[in-house]
């Protein structure tokens, strides 16, 4: 994988002679989702080995002029993480975020070959599985801190504030881009964790559900100083993906309990709008997949 840290060196590489394609890879170093990307990257180029096109990494933030005249040259509108193949000078596929897989890339290689252009539905033998290919007992939890809120001398049922409202909106438009999808959306009922999960209902609800509302549920046992036990351990029963819209600390102490055991361990800094993603596996060891808070969105991520 090469960098391309100037003009100069981006229309080498798209006037560069011959039919083998190119990757451009825009490359966000302030972005969790973008380093997921950069991994998939790697795992891809090493398991094709030879076959693997030429690669080049582009730091949007570093090197901006280089990100706007990829735009400006191949007419694809800028997204951070992104991936461009480019074949004759042209682009011939892209893809941002979680759409930058191991298997969507093999499959645009072999259009680009001449095959027939449509992503290939066999699963990728590599070591990045796509996230379709979770097995069984495996479900992602994401634990969401509502947005900011105004102050009770201003409303004393503390709505979300318009840098709240802002900040959960931004992140709907990352979440949907992401293609994260849950069957609820719990929340404690107060009216800031229920705006915020109101919010991001349109982008989080399965496809094809008519009324997206219908997946955000009031539930108990989710205000600020509620015990966790219960849920912890009810947790463990569910299979389907499941978003929590709550507050602080009884997230900060739902977070710890699930990967530590202890409560008290404070191992994830929650922010206000933010998300974190934890996932299951078959063994019921939890883990951190990735985390995005509001003002990443307002970057490259």
């Amino acid at each position: 994988m090469k960098e391309l840290t100037s003009v100069a060196d981006l229309d080498q590489c798209l006037a560069a002679p011959g039919a083998r394609p190119v990757l451009l890879f825009k490359h966000s170093t302030a972005c969790p989702v973008s380093a997921e990307a950069y991994r998939r990257l790697l795992a891809f180029e090493g398991a094709a080995g030879d076959a693997a096109p030429d690669i080049y990494l582009v730091n949007v933030i570093e090197d901006r002029p280089v990100s706007n005249a990829i735009e400006a040259r191949l007419s694809v509108a800028h997204q951070s993480p992104q991936a461009i193949l480019v074949k004759s000078g042209a682009a011939v596929w892209s893809a941002s975020h979680y759409g930058i897989t191991p298997e969507r890339i093999g499959a645009a290689m072999a259009g680009a070959a001449g095959g027939s252009g449509r992503e290939s539905q066999r699963p990728w033998a590599g070591g990045c599985p796509a996230r379709t290919r979770r097995g069984r007992g495996i479900m992602r939890l994401y634990l969401i801190q509502h947005g900011d809120a105004v102050g009770k001398e201003v409303d004393p049922e503390r709505p979300l504030s318009g840098q709240g409202e802002q900040d959960v909106a931004q992140m709907a438009a990352f979440l949907e881009r992401a293609g994260v999808r849950v069957n609820a959306i719990w929340h404690s009922g107060k009216t800031r964790a229920r705006q915020t999960a109101e919010g991001l209902a349109g982008a989080l609800a399965p496809e094809g559900v008519a009324e997206p509302s219908s997946v955000v549920e009031p539930s108990s046992g989710l205000d600020p100083n509620d015990p966790v036990g219960g849920l912890s351990k009810d947790l463990r029963g569910r299979s389907d993906d499941l978003a929590i819209v709550g507050h602080l600390p009884h997230l900060s102490r739902l977070a710890s309990r699930l990967l530590t055991g202890d409560e008290g361990a404070e191992v994830v800094a929650f922010q206000k709008g933010g998300v974190v993603c934890l996932e299951r596996d078959i063994g019921q060891a939890w883990h951190v997949v990735w985390m995005v808070v509001p003002g990443l969105l307002q970057r490259d991520c």
